[in-house]
């Protein structure tokens, strides 16, 4: 390969050989560098030439972008939330546990409240409980 062949090349593919397509070609270019100083210095004088068209044509970040990637550019520590007090163990059971709770709560009242108007009635206990005499609680 000759310089003015390497120039072409460095033109058409650019400075990085490892994206050379042509493995002979890439051979070739990686020989004639190792015996030409003029050939390194068209390989710096390429490499400076895509850094600058690199930074050029990369936009500046919008102030949102920038302050997002300084924001994570380190590790995050995770915040500790003071958590609610927990329910107890009954109360999240579920709308027919609440439904069994609150049916068992009324039937204890009715009882107590049937057996207090009427002590010395044995069946009132079995009355109450059964539904057949809930409406006599005002007697």
């Amino acid at each position: 390969m000759r310089e003015r062949d390497f120039q072409a090349l460095l033109d058409r593919f650019g400075p990085d050989l490892s994206r050379w397509r042509d493995a002979a070609l890439r051979r070739s270019a990686e020989a004639l560098l190792t015996s030409s100083v003029e050939a390194r210095a068209m390989l710096a004088r390429a490499s400076r030439l895509a850094a600058l068209i690199d930074a050029a044509t990369t936009p500046p970040l919008p102030p949102v972008a920038r302050i997002v990637e300084r924001a994570t550019a380190r590790p995050q520590v995770p915040v500790r939330r003071p958590t609610l007090p927990t329910r107890p163990a009954w109360l999240g059971l579920g709308r027919w546990h609440a439904v069994a709770f609150a049916s068992c709560l009324v039937v204890g009242v009715l009882i107590g409240i049937r057996s207090a108007h009427h002590p010395d009635n044995a069946y009132a206990l079995y009355n109450v409980a059964d539904g057949s005499d809930i409406g006599d609680l005002h007697e």
